[in-house]
């Protein structure tokens, strides 16, 4: 830690429980809002997969057999030249989402490094596409018995394709067949309506939904968290 920083930020991966919560804040820690929603959506894969069918809606069976039927072809890409080498296509994609759905997101090189993850917590990149044409992609994480869907986006005007769809019940079946127990889809939020769409997406696979304790700072120096802390309401 560097002698000027002023706080630590964590948002553990802990369940939200009271007794937690009472135990951070007589630590010292404080609630700090969220950078990431605090509930995730969690995938039970110890089933066939016809049982994991029958848990998504309706609507979102239909469309899996749609874009198959309309031409999408789902590429799984595991070796670490070829994920580097489809990187300019991951990139355009998930970029233009973030932008069209005014999302934040990091510079290219954080996503370079989750995606050079080769080891014990490994990643893995998949691409939908219409002929040629690159439309839908997802990166993966692989660490212990759980596959987290992490980072997605799609391209506008396909949406007739259901591409992204297609896409995660592809990425899904690749999970169990890795021998993944979970598929953690990373996130949902029924208060920020800017996560509306991809909710209500998430949610149309079916899972268990898993609220965590959320974000919290440590001051490593008082004063300068306090005035932190007054310069961010003033700015608001």
């Amino acid at each position: 830690v560097s002698p000027h920083t002023i706080f630590i930020r964590l948002e553990p991966e802990l369940p939200a429980d009271a007794e937690l919560v009472g135990q951070f804040q007589a630590a010292g820690f404080h609630r700090s809002s969220a950078t990431q929603p605090d509930t995730t959506l969690v995938i039970d894969l110890n089933h066939s997969e016809d049982v994991l069918l029958n848990n998504m809606e309706h609507d979102t069976r239909y469309a899996i057999k749609t874009a198959e039927k309309r031409g999408i072809k789902v590429w799984r890409i595991t070796d670490q030249r070829e994920k580097e080498e489809h990187f300019k296509n991951f990139w355009a994609i998930f970029s233009e989402t973030n932008q069209r759905h005014h999302l934040k997101m990091y510079s290219p090189n954080y996503y370079r490094e989750v995606l050079a993850l080769n080891d014990r917590v490994r990643s893995e990149l998949f691409m939908a596409y219409l002929n040629d044409q690159p439309i839908a992609t997802a990166m993966v994480v692989f660490s212990g018995q759980t596959a987290t869907y992490l980072y997605a986006g799609s391209l506008a005007g396909y949406g007739r394709y259901n591409a992204p769809t297609l896409l995660l019940w592809q990425a899904l079946r690749a999970a169990k067949n890795s021998g993944c127990q979970f598929f953690d889809l990373w996130g949902i939020s029924h208060a920020n309506s800017k996560w509306a769409g991809v909710t209500a997406f998430k949610k149309s696979f079916g899972g268990r939904e898993v609220p965590y304790i959320g974000t919290w700072d440590y001051p490593l120096d008082k004063k300068w968290y306090l005035a932190y802390q007054v310069a961010k309401k003033l700015l608001r």
